[in-house]
């Protein structure tokens, strides 16, 4: 199996709907109406294989193992 994993920032605006003021202060939970994501910026992509038994090795690229591997891919080369 092949994981992949982008790692990155972004600006978000969240918009909820409420009934009323008491409620939208308190923190209550609104009715959600729309999420806007903008200046998403992609800093680096990691991407992971793993086998079959689901063994897994967090140093794998150091240790350079047989059952996972790991390869850090920085935005600038993709």
């Amino acid at each position: 199996m092949i994981k992949k994993k982008i790692f990155g920032t972004c600006f978000f605006e969240y918009v909820e709907k409420y009934k009323n003021e008491e409620d939208a202060i308190k923190g209550e939970r609104g009715t959600f109406i729309e999420v806007k994501v903008r200046d998403l910026k992609i800093e680096r992509t990691n991407i992971t294989k793993e086998d079959s038994d689901g063994s897994k090795n967090s140093f794998a690229k150091a240790e350079r193992s047989a059952t996972k591997e790991t390869w850090e891919v920085s935005r600038a080369e993709v």
